[in-house]
């Protein structure tokens, strides 16, 4: 659009709210329905559900926006979450986690994954780590890297 004021001529520009957003910059969709499918995700709906109570159509763009999503919160955990050390009085323990199999269907012994966590009793953060090995080595590296030294540890 062009307008002229005397002999200058002067351009206007139209921006859209879109523009300089990194959130919506290449969505058509309209906003309220992004905001209402973000936050049924980080409700912990399922992608269906999440596009079931916005108006994003089901398929690959719900699929797109909860993979925005899901890139979105991992970023926030390692920038934010992670880096910060529990502190205080820590309870810590190793729990078996899988399934058996039925039938004998699937893997001969059903998939079991170890995972070790850490539980600050005042806050109630916690963290969880799937390992491989229970040895003192793997158990100690990660409570020196993740708990304060000032902190109390309790354990079964």
């Amino acid at each position: 659009m062009t307008a002229t004021r005397g002999a200058v001529k002067v351009k206007t520009v139209t921006k859209s709210a879109f523009a300089d957003s990194v959130f919506f910059s290449k969505s058509h969709l309209y906003i309220p329905d992004i905001i209402n499918f973000v936050c049924n995700y980080a409700d912990g709906y399922s992608l269906w559900k999440c596009a079931a109570n916005s108006a994003v159509s089901y398929g690959s763009t719900e699929v797109d926006w909860g993979s925005f999503c899901r890139d979105l919160f991992i970023e926030y955990f390692v920038q934010n979450i992670n880096p910060v050390k529990l502190s205080g009085v820590v309870e810590i323990d190793e729990s078996l986690i899988g399934r058996r199999t039925k039938y004998h269907r699937g893997m001969s012994r059903g998939h079991k994954v170890w995972i070790f966590g850490l539980a600050e009793r005042d806050t109630n953060r916690l963290k969880l780590f799937p390992v491989d090995n229970r040895n003192a080595d793997v158990l100690l590296s990660l409570i020196q890297e993740h708990v304060s030294n000032d902190s109390t540890i309790y354990s079964d």
